[in-house]
């Protein structure tokens, strides 16, 4: 690691610990201080403005989930988000999901292709059983997971729906 990645990478804790400790106000703030130090205005300011206005209604689906980083994960897993490695998460139990909160810096990717039947037909029997027993773990023990979709003949109207 060369010292330019050692400075990017300090330099990214500090804007998290800057960030973690007071997020609704500094997260604001940080989005101000993007948009003053982007000289000509085109090199992130056309993002800051999607953000801050995702982040302004509390009824936006973004607004809730950022909101849900220091509500719903994990204090220490959430700070190793910066250090995060995906995993295919479908054989998640008890112990797997204990040394994730030990470790915290694994987010798994849970396969699902909606409901129990369109799951089972793609991705094998007893598969959508496993996986969502996999996602309460993951929730009983505030760890961060995200899903993998598939669009087939069988799930099209449930995962393309409200």
């Amino acid at each position: 690691m060369n010292a330019s990645e050692v400075l990017k990478g300090f330099a990214m804790k500090q804007v998290y610990s800057y960030l973690d400790k007071d997020p609704e106000t500094n997260l604001p703030n940080l989005l101000d201080m993007l948009e003053k130090y982007d000289k000509n205005g085109q090199a992130v300011t056309t993002q800051v403005k999607g953000i801050r206005a995702a982040l302004s209604d509390p009824n936006n689906n973004w607004s809730k989930l950022v909101k849900s980083l220091w509500t719903d994960i994990d204090d220490e897993q959430r700070k190793k988000l910066v250090e995060t490695v995906v995993i295919n998460g479908t054989l998640i139990d008890d112990a797997f999901a204990d040394e994730m909160l030990r470790v915290k810096n694994l987010v798994p990717a849970i396969s699902i292709e909606g409901f129990e039947e369109a799951t089972d037909f793609r991705r094998g029997e007893d598969t959508y059983r496993k996986v969502t027993e996999a996602m309460t773990r993951l929730k009983e023990r505030k760890l961060l997971f995200g899903i993998s979709c598939c669009y087939t003949s069988k799930n099209v109207e449930v995962i393309g729906s409200e």
